[in-house]
């Protein structure tokens, strides 16, 4: 896709048509006396209908995962954690690609962190997409072929989240597991605020972790008892980390945002609900 076309679309907004808007994110402000991290947890851009588990991006995802780099502001540090996919692995490399970005890229199993579903439950899962699919597949329009895949996504959803804090089989991590996961990775960097040496005060960081829509809604109905049935392709939530101040250890603040509505966290104890601001 050439510059012209890129932000030609960009401006015209030509593909967010059905999706109200492509992630953007909170706008952040530099405090002197602490540090603060943004920990963005977005979809990867839309990907094609197939039946399989691995798919590609379309040229519609291509430009979302790009959109996604430009429009991530400028912080100190930056960097991009991915699941152990393809269409993730390059929706990050895409948005990483943004002059204000080049950050370090990683994938997420570095962090310990790993969501485990058996071949027999993936199976599953899949075959409720298949059911969908018409003999036509590749004849379908983009659009055509976007709603099968949003509404299969739906219904694999609540397949899934049914079974709450169980498993749905030994190989495979129940709802809750999975958002615990993310609760893994935010606690992570709550501990690192507290080292003044390695987040200076008055600093911004940013990291963006490109995952699939059941990672993300899993935490969004822990945390904030969020029932949404789709998570639409480069579309997430964040978690902003405000660091103690140096006077102050007790001072630490984190809300979290999804779809423009700010929920106040409690950072020593991310299973409790949220509070609405």
């Amino acid at each position: 896709m050439s510059a012209p076309t890129f932000y030609k679309r960009q401006g015209l907004n030509e593909w967010s048509k059905d999706y109200g808007y492509l992630f953007e994110g909170k706008k952040l402000e530099r405090e002197k006396d602490r540090a603060i991290i943004k920990l963005t947890f977005v979809r990867h851009g839309e990907k094609e209908l197939t039946s399989g588990s691995e798919t590609a991006l379309t040229k519609r995802g291509i430009f979302e995962a790009a959109l996604l780099g430009t429009k991530r502001d400028k912080k100190d540090t930056f960097s991009i954690n991915y699941s152990p996919t393809d269409r993730t692995k390059l929706t990050g490399e895409i948005a990483n690609l943004s002059e204000k970005l080049q950050g370090e890229i990683k994938e997420e199993t570095l962090l310990g962190v790993k969501n485990d579903f058996s071949k027999e439950y993936l199976e599953r899962l899949l075959n409720i997409k298949r059911k969908m699919l018409p003999d036509n597949v590749s004849q379908l329009s983009a659009e055509e072929a976007r709603k099968i895949d949003e509404e299969a996504a739906i219904l694999q959803m609540q397949e899934y989240f049914s079974y709450g804090a169980n498993r749905p089989d030994q190989g495979t991590i129940s709802p809750d597991e999975m958002a615990g996961k993310i609760g893994t990775i935010i606690r992570r960097y709550v501990d690192d605020l507290q080292d003044h040496q390695k987040y200076s005060p008055y600093s911004l960081h940013e990291v963006l972790n490109v995952t699939h829509d059941f990672v993300v809604a899993s935490f969004l109905r822990k945390i904030i008892g969020d029932s949404s049935d789709s998570i639409r392709p480069g579309e997430g939530f964040e978690v902003i980390i405000k660091g103690p101040k140096s006077d102050d250890p007790n001072s630490m603040e984190m809300v979290l945002v999804f779809r423009e509505q700010e929920y106040k966290l409690d950072p020593k104890d991310l299973k409790c609900s949220a509070d609405i601001m």
